[in-house]
């Protein structure tokens, strides 16, 4: 069975087998979890010096376990370093992750437009918005540090 329209198509049947057994699933979680809720709350007040450990070492069974590849673990210590080392410079992380996720499907899509559109596709009245949206993101914080000096001055 291949994702796709063809589950659909021509495997309805087991398609919405699936969906029930996710729907069902989902039923008993939140029932287990009302029957436990009180002890995983309890959880909460666990020490960190205890539940890192654990966390950790769950951590790198998850990423050894995807390919059965010790440089998947090389991967987990790198980037838990770069994640660790940007706390400490006070750097959000969520631009890398969300750079390192949709960079190869931004890539894929604009080789699909130029191959489509060459140069034309930047002409387009879409792109040219959103490029300028980009531009004023990214220069407003030196207009403003711009502005903060001049009125500094003014006042001086």
């Amino acid at each position: 069975l291949v994702p796709g329209p063809d589950m659909l198509t021509k495997h309805l049947p087991v398609t919405f087998s699936l969906v029930w057994t996710i729907v069902l699933a989902n039923i008993i979680t939140v029932g287990i979890c009302f029957l436990l809720l009180n002890r995983l709350a309890a959880l909460t007040a666990v020490p960190g010096h205890l539940l890192v450990p654990v966390i950790l070492v769950l951590v790198f069974i998850g990423s050894y376990t995807a390919n059965s590849s010790y440089a998947d673990i090389l991967v987990t210590i790198i980037f838990g370093a770069v994640g660790y080392f940007m706390v400490l410079a006070g750097w959000p992380r969520a631009p890398l992750v969300l750079g390192l996720v949709l960079g190869k499907i931004a890539e894929n899509y604009l080789y699909i437009s130029v191959a489509r559109y060459e140069a034309a596709w930047l002409a387009r009245p879409v792109v040219l918005v959103l490029l300028a949206i980009a531009i004023g993101v990214i220069c407003y914080p030196a207009f403003q540090a711009w502005r903060a000096r001049a009125r500094g001055r003014a006042h001086a």
